[in-house]
């Protein structure tokens, strides 16, 4: 048997060794209670040796790989660095505790301000920001609404699971296509479908964590026509072709229906449900002057999004280097091609930095900086980045390390490996979900998992259209769960640091997301008979 034939053999013994480091990761933040930026070095240092003692690794493919990494790792930080920044503006112009007085005045039910803030406005800055960018934001706001600094990153992170797919303008759902070979008129129906159904549990665990039994029976009329209204506008426009407002549109109509339902008597402010309005109106001119950069940095997202010539312009700055082929001493190759393609007027970061910079203006002309204002922004903004930073360094360059060693392959092929026909279809979202736990990207997984689940849905029989979309609705909810975004969810509220109780948390209730969609996709694939 060749070299090649011995190493992808599924035994194990390799099985274990590419679970290591991921288990590594788990132990250490929720056994050792260690931090996110502690446990991620440490994982890191065990794939280096896991990878050069077991699986073929020299310096060379390590020093290439950690390259790529680095260009990857910038890629997210740019987005992180803008969120944390502009959290840090907006709190000193008062604008985070605003936004929280205003949910009340919008909203008068307790129940309704919670899904406002948790599927509505996190899911629509998934639309436009991605990575961490609306747990930094989501969570500070529930935070101020009286929740505990755990439970307000664990409904954030909640509220967009469903979102990651369709949002960031269609990221992750743009990588599926590309490495499927599958048009996206064929991959986005059952992908719209799936993620829509996940807006139920979703929208359901929120409720539980904040108001318990009692609140989910009150809410529960919001959360069947939130899921109907939602989930329809999403498969609607993901299905004409518009996946990459696809999101925007979901969480508009979701505004729309939140409207609607404050109006009847069920949602009027006659019981425990209520949090009360702050005794004086809040000036018109200064609530859309304290939300002005946060309207800025939507507009130009969605303008970018539905403007094609305006798109082209931004997109057309280009950035990418090209990496050789590497290859382990046991034959697993990496082909030579370019790494991550940089467009740095497109980037959500960019974007972001703009609308600080703008609004920056804008409050400093209405009184709500001071002089001293900046030079405190940007300490506070230095101090919050720097854990997340190398917290995401670390677990980029370990999923880095995982994929160009065929670790992460073994990983997947080995969970395939052991379900039949009948069962595959609900093991498929968990590969999905642990391809996001490892590269903290929706889009990641569905470019390392997709074409192994398309070769493995052919061999088995399976619809391979029902199998990517299990693949990136389990890699959409896994996500954000994912130690990074744990970590940039925890640094604008005060839990650096103490990542490991959320992630503890959000794991049983993110589990439970992911095991729904399993469910469905399983009973999906059983009623086609494929």
């Amino acid at each position: 048997m060749a070299i090649i034939d011995v190493y992808m053999a599924l035994t194990w013994y390799n099985w274990l060794l590419s679970f290591l480091p991921i288990l590594t990761v788990f132990l250490l933040m929720l056994v050792a209670k260690w931090s996110g930026r502690r446990a991620a070095a440490a994982s890191w240092l065990a794939a280096v040796f896991i990878a050069m003692a077991a699986f073929g690794a020299d310096w060379k493919l390590l020093a290439w790989s950690q390259a790529k990494a680095f260009l990857l790792a910038m890629d997210v930080l740019w987005t992180v660095w803008g969120a944390i920044t502009l959290y840090h503006l907006a709190n000193e112009a008062g604008t985070i505790k605003l936004i929280g007085d205003l949910v009340p005045l919008w909203m008068k039910d307790r129940t309704l301000q919670i899904l406002m803030l948790t599927l509505i406005l996190t899911s629509f800055m998934q639309g436009m920001g991605g990575f961490g960018v609306p747990v930094a934001i989501g969570a500070p706001l529930l935070l101020s609404m009286g929740f505990t600094p755990i439970d307000s990153v664990v409904m954030a992170s909640l509220g967009h699971a469903w979102a990651v797919t369709f949002g960031t303008v269609g990221a992750a759902f743009n990588a599926l296509v590309a490495v499927s070979g599958y048009s996206a008129q064929s991959l986005a129906p059952d992908s719209a479908a799936l993620l829509g159904l996940a807006i139920f549990p979703c929208a359901v665990l929120i409720l539980i964590i904040g108001q318990k039994w009692q609140g989910l029976r009150h809410g529960m009329p919001a959360v069947i026509l939130l899921t109907l209204g939602m989930g329809l506008t999403q498969y609607l426009m993901a299905t004409a072709g518009m996946t990459n407002v696809a999101i925007f549109g979901a969480a508009i109509v979701g505004t729309g229906i939140l409207f609607l339902l404050r109006r009847l008597p069920l949602y009027q402010p006659k019981n425990s449900h209520i949090l009360q309005p702050p005794a004086n109106n809040i000036p018109t001119k200064l609530a859309m002057v304290s939300v002005s950069p946060y309207f800025l940095l939507v507009s130009l997202g969605f303008l970018a999004a539905i403007i094609p010539p305006l798109r082209n312009a931004l997109a057309s700055l280009k950035v990418s280097f090209s990496f050789p082929e590497l290859s382990t001493a046991f034959g697993w190759i990496v082909p030579a091609g370019p790494g991550k393609v940089w467009i740095p007027l497109a980037h959500s970061g960019t974007l972001s930095f703009f609308a600080i910079f703008v609004g920056g203006l804008i409050y400093a002309s209405n009184g709500l900086l001071r002089k001293d204002s900046p030079r405190r922004i940007i300490q506070r903004s230095l101090r919050t980045a720097i854990d997340p930073s190398l917290g995401i360094l670390a677990m980029v360059g370990l999923s880095q390390i995982m994929s160009h060693t065929g670790m992460t392959s073994i990983l997947a092929r080995g969970l395939g490996a052991f379900f039949n026909r009948w069962l595959f279809p609900a093991v498929v979202p968990f590969i999905g979900t642990l391809g996001a736990f490892l590269t903290g990207s929706n889009n990641n997984s569905n470019v390392l998992f997709a074409p192994l689940h398309v070769e493995t849905a052919s061999i088995l029989k399976l619809s391979v259209p029902l199998m990517l979309a299990a693949q990136t609705a389990g890699a959409s909810v896994g996500s954000v769960m994912s130690p990074g975004k744990v970590i940039v969810g925890c640094s604008t509220i005060g839990l650096a640091g103490k990542e490991s109780g959320v992630l503890k948390k959000l794991l049983v209730y993110d589990l439970i997301v992911v095991l729904f969609i399993a469910v469905a996709a399983t009973v999906w694939s059983w009623l086609r008979g494929a």
